[in-house]
């Protein structure tokens, strides 16, 4: 289920499945430090991910940027919109339910 968020480097040349905190993730980080300053965390909703809150803090840590593609508004945690804000990020891109039944509604 997690297999749409992927850690991207550089133009997309480094792509890992997101399955662990410490494993593929982190480590795919490392490697795209190397290259970048930047790591971006691809996914429908990003924000959904049951480590995304220690991800992205550790990924902080490690002195990158942080941007992520989307982020669903019902799942976005304080610990995340933080560590986006101190990796430098200007904008954030909030995914709405557009399949529930409350935002259909005129």
């Amino acid at each position: 289920m997690w297999a749409a968020l992927q850690v991207l480097r550089d133009t997309g040349v480094l792509l890992a499945p997101a399955v662990s905190i410490g494993g593929a993730v982190l480590e795919s980080v490392r490697v795209g430090l190397e290259y970048r300053k930047a790591i971006g965390l691809v996914g429908a909703a990003v924000s959904d991910h049951p480590g995304i809150d220690e991800i992205a803090r550790r990924i902080v840590g490690l002195g990158a940027r942080l941007s992520v593609s989307s982020l669903r508004a019902d799942s976005v945690s304080d610990t995340l919109l933080h560590a986006l804000a101190r990796s430098g990020a200007k904008s954030l891109t909030i995914a709405p339910e557009a399949g529930a039944s409350d935002c259909a509604r005129p």
